[in-house]
């Protein structure tokens, strides 16, 4: 629900049960709610406590208990306590969907004017994939 700009969250019969303070507030997913304060993400419980930090970048949302989090420019996995889960950093990446993610390490390059003549001189210094929950590649895009 939104008031004066700010989300906050309601209950099925209508009454506020977190007040709106948030600049947006998504879905809870698996307990928590991602919820933006200035310009970070950071994530709350059903009675509003702040439950991770307000420290990343983008959106997310836990699945299968991981959570995708943008931090510096990079994406790792978090646990529902904040904690890294995963220590390897990513360029992009997904959420958890049957116990794999789809990620990225690394990102097509290319200087100049890209044409249809010199297309394949782009660097694909790229690592792509699904890991699983402990970070490895069970799966890489060659």
């Amino acid at each position: 629900m939104q008031i004066n700009w700010l989300w906050g969250f309601i209950d099925k019969t209508g009454k506020i049960v977190i007040a709106p303070k948030y600049k947006y507030a998504f879905e809870f997913s698996e307990g928590l709610a991602n919820v933006q304060k200035s310009e970070k993400y950071g994530f709350i419980d059903k009675t509003g406590k702040t439950q991770i930090k307000f420290k990343y970048e983008e959106k997310a949302d836990f699945t299968e208990g991981l959570a995708a989090v943008k931090i510096s420019g990079k994406y790792q996995f978090i646990n529902k306590a904040g904690k890294l889960a995963i220590p390897t950093t990513f360029d992009e990446a997904e959420n958890f969907d049957g116990g794999l993610a789809e990620v990225s390490i690394g990102r097509l390059t290319y200087v100049g004017t890209l044409t249809a003549d010199n297309i394949g001189k782009i660097n694909n210094n790229v690592k792509s994939g699904y890991i699983d929950k402990t970070g490895n590649f069970i799966w890489v895009n060659k």
